[in-house]
């Protein structure tokens, strides 16, 4: 791999990574005032985080945070998604595991 190429592709990383962060540190202010966000629907919502350059690891990483940092409005958000109570007490219990 040719040193110009591995920067470039480092760049779009760390480009990505903070639109994440952007993201996230959105959605924990709005929580934090109350406002939730418009609703979105499960699917449409993976669908915005996987524009916003987020993968299934990246996914599982901001449900741990979120989990860690503001349990009851992790899973009132996660309600808000319209995801049954059944599928919130499973994403709620591995979002609590040590892997995350």
């Amino acid at each position: 791999m040719r040193y110009g190429t591995s920067i470039s592709q480092l760049a779009r990383q760390i480009v990505s990574l903070r639109n994440q962060q952007r993201l996230l540190a959105a959605l924990h202010r709005n929580l934090s005032r109350k406002r939730l966000p418009p609703l979105l629907d499960k699917k449409a919502w993976v669908a915005r985080l996987r524009l916003a350059g987020m993968n299934e690891r990246a996914m599982a990483r901001g449900h741990a945070e979120f989990e860690r940092r503001a349990p009851d409005e992790h899973e009132q958000f996660l309600a808000s998604r319209g995801i049954p109570p059944d599928e919130i007490a499973g994403i709620r219990s591995w979002s609590q595991s040590p892997r995350n």
